[in-house]
């Protein structure tokens, strides 16, 4: 049914009621003020659903966004202190210090384990065959026995320019006892780090002999 017809239908009742035109048109108008309020009202109740949802919706992805989204103030970090030459210098100087102790203690350490000696005299020089003999054997168990706790040394006793010393560092390892008295003195010999002497050996033995029975004897 149109609008026209509606308010005629209208019209037509309230006129078959004997009412005056003017009223009839007062009741009509009053008609449509309420139909239009009522129109208006479900359009704010309508829009102010659609805001509250929309405003819901914000906060719920506002809640969710992660913090590093959010804006951060820029921190300034403090500038690095710099050492002045004097502190440098004594930066370093104790570095070193600690490095010369370290070494040390390695050297102590590497001392402390080493249990046995093998030394070599030789009262002539390579004119000698026997001295010479010595002085290859002893070079060749050198390499034959790199990888035991062995300390090689070899007091060579022909050159008077230096005998002073050698003696003095014989004595220092407590090895004088392995050469008084003795006539020959062109040997090998296993000791103790006391200078305790455990056995002696002869070139005319070989190397690969004597490198045997010291390895034998290091291992008891």
């Amino acid at each position: 049914m149109s609008k026209s017809s509606f308010e005629s239908e209208i019209r037509n009742f309230y006129t078959d009621l004997n009412l005056e035109e003017d009223r009839v048109d007062h009741i009509l108008d009053a008609g449509q003020f309420a139909a239009s309020a009522r129109r208006w009202k479900k359009i704010a109740i309508t829009a102010s659903v659609g805001l509250a949802a929309m405003t819901l919706l914000a906060i719920s992805l506002f809640l969710k966004s992660p913090l590093q989204d959010q804006p951060v103030a820029n921190s300034v970090s403090p500038p690095e202190r710099t050492s002045s030459p004097k502190q440098s210098t004594v930066a370093q100087a104790t570095k070193m210090n600690n490095g010369v102790k370290n070494q040390e203690m390695d050297s102590e350490s590497v001392a402390s384990s080493v249990e046995y000696r093998l030394v070599a005299f030789r009262s002539h020089s390579n004119a000698c065959p026997h001295c010479r003999a010595t002085g290859e054997v002893y070079h060749e168990l050198e390499e034959s026995l790199e990888d035991t706790p062995l300390k090689f040394i070899e007091f060579d006793l022909s050159d008077p320019r230096l005998r002073q010393k050698t003696d003095q560092r014989i004595n220092e390892l407590q090895l004088t006892p392995l050469i008084d008295g003795r006539s020959e003195t062109a040997f090998i010999a296993l000791t103790g780090v006391d200078g305790k002497p455990i056995q002696e050996f002869k070139p005319s033995m070989g190397t690969k002999q004597i490198a045997k029975q010291v390895r034998k004897l290091i291992e008891r």
